[in-house]
């Protein structure tokens, strides 16, 4: 058992180091995987400082490590930047991808925000349109309940005063604010 054991042992060195002649695929994995190298590399993308970078000794995972820091400044000046063009300047795809992604959600956002901005503009705009008409009925047509309020407030206080009488008021849904015109009307 334990022949069979240093054999399985010898033989796996042997396949590593490459049966002796020149380093095989496997050696050079087992090199480029070091634990300080990966450590290294860990903490220069960490905190993205390319001077981590420089205590890697394998010669590809330093190169890894500056083209990582590399990426990780262009993301942050793209997204800065608001630059799809930029994004593209990322070696590593995902980080491309992410970069892409993350513009094409922000963009969506800001369309999504700017669509609501008009709509509420539009509807503030209705709402002026409905007080000038003095049809307090049409208050019930905007789908704003605070403009709906303020229309319904505004048209009944102003029906109410001009003709002196609270009963406009009472077409006013919001109990508080129907109080205050009635109140408004008796001076």
């Amino acid at each position: 058992m334990k022949k069979i054991l240093a054999f399985a042992v010898l033989g796996t060195l042997l396949i590593v180091s490459g049966c002796g002649g020149g380093r095989s695929e496997i050696a050079q994995n087992i090199a480029y995987r070091s634990p300080f190298d990966e450590e290294a590399l860990f903490v220069a993308v960490k905190k993205n400082d390319s001077k981590y970078c420089e205590k890697i000794a394998t010669e590809e995972l330093k190169k890894d490590c500056e083209q990582k820091i590399n990426d990780q400044k262009i993301y942050y000046q793209a997204l800065e930047q608001k630059s799809e063009k930029k994004c593209q300047e990322i070696q590593t795809q995902q980080l491309k991808d992410l970069c892409t992604e993350q513009l094409k959600d922000e963009k969506d956002e800001m369309k999504k925000e700017q669509t609501l901005r008009e709509k509420e503009d539009a509807e503030i705009k209705k709402e002026a349109q409905i007080e000038v008409s003095g049809n307090i009925k049409d208050c019930d047509t905007l789908t704003q309940s605070y403009l709906k309020a303020q229309c319904q407030l505004n048209i009944a206080t102003s029906l109410a005063a001009q003709k002196g009488d609270s009963k406009y008021c009472q077409q006013i849904e919001e109990k508080s604010l129907r109080k205050a015109c009635e109140k408004a009307v008796k001076g």
